[in-house]
C-alpha cells in the first residue's frame, strides 16, 4: 500500500485510474502542439490552431449513460473546424466521432477519451480531453 505521502502526490498530481497524470496527458498534448506548429513554421507558413484549453469531458462513467464532450479552446489565424475521436483505453471507437458518446458494454472496465483535432487554413492540432472511468 502507498505511504500516506505517496498518496498525496498521487493526489495532487491528479491521477487517473489508468496511473498517467492530467499534468502528464496535457504535457504530450503540449508537446505535440510545439512540435506541429514548429513544423508549420520551418515550411515558412502560419502554425496550425494551438489548443489554450483543453476539451473537457464530463457525465457518468456507467454503461448506458452519455459522455459529453467540449472542443476546447484554441488559438489560430482563422475559425478551426473540429473533428473529434473517441477512445476505449489507447484505442479508437468505430464510427464514435459526435460531441456525444453512449458507453456500452465494451467500454467496461476502460477509462474513456475524446480527442479533438482542430483544422484551419494552416493545418491540424490535436488536444485530448481528461477521461473517464474505469467504466463501470
Amino acid at each position: 500500500m502507498a505511504s500516506r505521502s505517496q498518496r498525496a502526490v498521487r493526489f495532487r498530481e491528479g491521477y487517473d485510474s489508468a496511473g498517467v497524470t492530467a499534468y502528464q496527458r496535457g504535457e504530450r498534448s503540449l508537446r505535440t502542439n510545439i512540435y506541429q506548429r514548429t513544423e508549420a513554421l520551418k515550411r515558412g507558413g502560419k502554425p496550425p490552431p494551438a489548443n489554450t484549453v483543453a476539451p473537457a469531458v464530463t457525465g457518468t462513467a456507467t454503461v448506458g449513460q452519455t459522455l459529453t464532450t467540449t472542443n476546447g479552446m484554441w488559438t489560430g489565424v482563422a475559425t478551426p473546424t473540429y473533428t473529434r475521436q473517441w477512445f476505449r483505453g489507447n484505442h479508437p471507437i468505430a464510427a464514435a466521432t459526435a460531441l456525444t458518446y453512449v458507453l456500452v458494454s465494451a467500454d467496461q472496465g476502460y477509462n474513456v477519451f475524446c480527442r479533438v483535432t482542430a483544422t484551419d487554413a494552416n493545418g491540424p492540432a490535436t488536444a485530448d480531453s481528461n477521461s473517464r472511468g474505469p467504466i463501470a
